[in-house]
Order: structure tokens, then C-alpha cells, then sequence
């Protein structure tokens, strides 16, 4: 992801990196904050900030991604004879509160300590053990808000390799009045990406995963301006010059 889609001093490059990281690349990251954090010249809200982000960092190497009531999007395909008909079960997993999750019938697989980047071969790997030949696709899911001028407006769960264009499809698409330069990315309430970078965004096929997507983070398609009336216009201002003209006369 080029590096000019940018907002709030940091990539989109970076935040992606940080969304779908693997272990490697989470290591390398905590090993580069270390690093500047010991260095002379940084500036203690500098370090702070830096501290703070490596300790998150760290928390997912030990205790992964995968939450309680998190989604997974599982395609299990069977190459090999079997019971059940040939073919491919599809299915929406969620993460039980024992972080685990059910797949093809098989008994709980465990998801502690699972990165994002590791859900499909760490599935494939409990499935392969049982089911000889199968093969496993697997994407989790990200709850986010898609509103404005859309045809259906609401929250979905939508897989974070998805497009922001193939999110907003997942909403019925935008209306006829929306404004093709009006996204808006917000996440508590606020704007989280600048409109440079979200403008940038909609002419690419930009991922959800690439944004840092997070589960309430909330698309907005804004409407176009509507046309201004030069009729109301005139008449509005001839009503207000001929106000001043009555109050200068008095």
C-alpha cells in the first residue's frame, strides 16, 4: 500500500502491517519500538506513546486476536470421498467464550493466543489432522457501520480483506445523491482517517484490513450538496436589501 495515503502522521501501509501482522512481523515491530524507545532524543510523550504501543503489541503475541464473539468466515472443501457429499461447507463461525470455535462438525478447536494472520493455517492445520485432503479458507469478520446516502444503512460483518467499494456494495451501494468524494471514516464518534486519505481510498481497492478496521468503526457516505435555488437566492437577497432600505430611511 503506497505510503501517500496518510492521516494523523502515520500510513495506511503501517496500519496495515499492524492489522494482518504475522508473529515475525509483530517481533520485528516490538524489537524497532525497543530500540527508539532506549535511543537518546526522544521526547518523553514520544516515548510514552511509543511505550504504550509496544506493550499492545506484546499482548498480542501472547494472548492473539481472537476475542470472545468474533467472527470467522470458514470454507472447508472436501477433495476426498467421505460421508457427507463432496463439495464445500461455508459457514460463520463465532468465538465461543472459552475462545473456541466449531468447524465442519469437528470437536472445539481453540483460538487462544491466534493471531488474524494465523486463523486460516491454524485451522486448516486441526482440520487436516481429521478430515484427510480437505482444504480451508478462512477470513475474520470486522462489525462496521455503513450509513449515509446507501441503499440499506446499518451494521454488517464484513470480511477485513473486503474493499471499502465491496463494503459499501454489502449496504446496497450508494444512492444516486451520494458524493463520490464524501467518505468518512469515524471510530468513536470521530473522524479517524483524514478526507485526503479517504478520497484517495475510494479510487483504489483499498481493504478494510488495510484502514485498521475495528469492530464499531463506522463508514459514512455524505449526499451531495443539493443545487443551490438562484430563485430563493434573488429573492432572499432583494428581501434584505429592501429591509435596510426601509430601517436607512427612518
Amino acid at each position: 500500500m503506497p505510503n501517500v495515503l496518510a492521516a494523523q502522521g502515520q500510513s495506511v501501509y503501517d496500519v496495515a502491517i499492524r492489522a494482518l501482522a504475522s508473529r515475525r512481523d509483530l517481533r520485528a515491530i516490538t524489537d524497532s519500538l525497543e530500540k527508539e524507545i532506549a535511543s537518546r532524543g526522544v521526547s518523553d510523550k514520544r516515548r510514552r506513546a511509543m511505550e504504550m504501543e509496544l506493550e499492545a503489541h506484546r499482548q498480542r503475541l501472547a494472548n492473539g486476536d481472537m476475542a470472545p464473539g468474533d467472527r470467522i468466515l470458514v470454507r472447508v472443501f472436501f477433495d476426498a470421498p467421505r460421508e457427507d457429499p463432496p463439495g464445500a461447507r461455508q459457514d460463520t463461525v463465532i468465538v465461543s467464550p472459552e475462545s473456541t470455535i466449531r468447524v465442519a462438525g469437528l470437536p472445539p478447536i481453540s483460538m487462544k493466543g491466534i493471531l488474524r494472520s494465523e486463523v486460516e493455517s491454524h485451522l486448516l492445520a486441526q482440520v487436516s489432522a481429521v478430515i484427510r485432503n480437505a482444504r480451508v479458507s478462512a477470513v475474520p469478520l470486522v462489525s462496521i457501520g455503513i450509513l449515509g446516502a446507501v441503499t440499506r444503512p446499518g451494521y454488517f460483518y464484513v470480511p477485513m480483506t473486503s474493499s471499502v467499494t465491496d463494503a459499501i456494495m454489502v449496504a446496497g451501494g450508494p444512492t444516486a445523491d451520494a458524493d463520490p468524494n464524501g467518505l468518512v471514516y469515524q471510530r468513536g464518534g470521530r473522524q479517524h482517517w483524514d478526507r485526503g486519505t479517504m478520497a484517495a481510498v475510494s479510487q483504489r481497492q483499498v481493504t478494510l484490513a488495510s484502514l485498521g478496521a475495528d469492530d464499531g468503526d463506522v463508514l459514512v457516505i455524505n449526499k451531495n450538496s443539493p443545487p443551490l435555488d438562484r430563485g430563493f437566492l434573488f429573492g432572499s437577497l432583494g428581501l434584505v436589501a429592501q429591509l435596510f432600505f426601509v430601517l436607512s430611511t427612518r
